[in-house]
């Protein structure tokens, strides 16, 4: 959703976040679980949830790497030369 607001020119149009958008891209960011955000918003499935708001997610998708890696030990095991 746009808002137009007069700008520094007096007639630019500002683009802001809809709330909703905002209620479901920062939580997500902070790796709350996408489930309590579709239920929360009442939204009718997951994929919905993750098509619409999963852009903020890559430092998410990071840390889950990370922690797979961990898991599986992978940090102990010393690169074949």
């Amino acid at each position: 959703m746009s808002e137009c607001a007069p700008g520094a020119s007096g007639g630019s149009c500002a683009h802001r976040p809809h709330p909703r958008h905002t209620c479901a891209s920062l939580p997500l960011a902070q790796g709350v679980d996408a489930r309590i955000i579709m239920e929360t918003l009442g939204y009718s499935t997951i994929t919905m949830t993750l098509d619409t708001h999963a852009h903020v997610m890559p430092s998410a998708l990071r840390a889950a790497a990370e922690r797979m890696g961990d898991a599986l030990g992978l940090d102990d095991i010393a690169p074949e030369e």
